[in-house]
């Protein structure tokens, strides 16, 4: 399942100029992969880039909601996240992962939204 959500979105960003809409296509059905694997760092730049292609297609309506969708899944993930950036780092590796922490995409791509407001999902609900 890995390796079909890594081809789709690859296909995504290489279709992303010549054939937007099956771009998109494919960014949403990368994010959809994802999600069933729970993968859902990953889920959600799947879920900007779908949002991105929409945008540029005009569909507005559309990239505000894949927006808001990248974005919470981005906040519930920087917890976690962070914590295991500082344990690599506190182990010698420099280095780890995205160089942008979560809560800054989580950020950005809530304002793409409309300033949507991230509310935290119940510890007992699971990751979105």
């Amino acid at each position: 399942m890995t390796q079909q959500a890594d081809r789709a979105e690859i296909r995504a960003r290489v279709l992303r100029r010549s054939n937007p809409a099956l771009a998109e296509q494919q960014a949403e059905d990368a994010a959809s992969l994802r999600q069933s694997e729970g993968s859902y760092h990953d889920m959600a730049r799947a879920l900007a880039l779908a949002a991105r292609i929409a945008a540029s297609q005009g569909d507005q309506a559309k990239a505000r909601v894949l927006w808001a969708r990248a974005a919470q899944s981005a906040a519930a993930q920087s917890g976690a996240l962070n914590r295991a950036d500082v344990q690599t780092l506190a182990h010698g590796a420099l280095t780890k992962g995205n160089a942008i922490p979560p809560e800054d995409d989580a950020q950005v791509w809530a304002r793409n939204a409309g300033s949507v407001v991230l509310r935290p999902f119940d510890e007992g609900a699971g990751t979105p």
